[in-house]
C-alpha cells in the first residue's frame, strides 16, 4: 500500500502543477481542473478505505494522506496571505488555491474512514 499510495500522490501532485499551469495561462483550465477533481475524488475513496481497512499495525495510509493534504492546505493558505499582503499578485494566488484545492480533497477520505472505523467497527481511530 505504500508504493500504491506514492504514485497516487505523485499523480496528484503532477496533475496538481498541471491545473496550476492551465489556470495560470487560462488554458482548457475547467478540462483540467475536473480531472484533478475527479482523480483526487478517486484517491479520497482509495484512502477511506485504507482508513477502514487499518489493522492497527505497519503503514498507515490514513497518516500519509493526512500529511500530504495538510502540506496542500499549508501552501494554500500561504498564498491567500502572501496574496493578501501583495506579494504575489492575485491571478498567481488565485491559480494556487484552486490548483491545489485537490490535494486537500483526499484527507475528507480518511476522516469518512476513521468515522466508519469508529462508529460501525467500533475499533479506536487510525489516524
Amino acid at each position: 500500500m505504500k508504493r500504491t499510495n506514492s504514485k497516487l500522490a505523485g499523480a496528484l501532485t503532477i496533475m496538481s502543477f498541471l491545473t496550476i499551469a492551465a489556470l495560470y495561462f487560462e488554458f482548457a483550465a475547467m478540462v483540467v481542473l475536473t480531472i484533478g477533481i475527479i482523480l483526487a475524488a478517486f484517491i479520497a475513496f482509495v484512502a477511506m478505505m485504507g482508513t477502514y481497512h487499518y489493522c492497527g499495525y505497519g503503514y498507515s495510509s490514513g497518516l500519509f494522506w493526512f500529511a500530504y493534504s495538510a502540506v496542500g492546505g499549508v501552501i494554500i493558505i500561504a498564498s491567500i496571505y502572501a496574496a493578501g499582503m501583495q506579494i504575489i499578485s492575485d491571478h498567481l494566488a488565485y491559480s494556487l488555491v484552486m490548483g491545489l484545492f485537490p490535494v486537500i480533497i483526499p484527507v475528507i477520505g480518511v476522516f469518512l474512514g476513521d468515522c466508519g472505523r469508529v462508529i460501525f467497527k467500533a475499533e479506536p481511530s487510525a489516524v
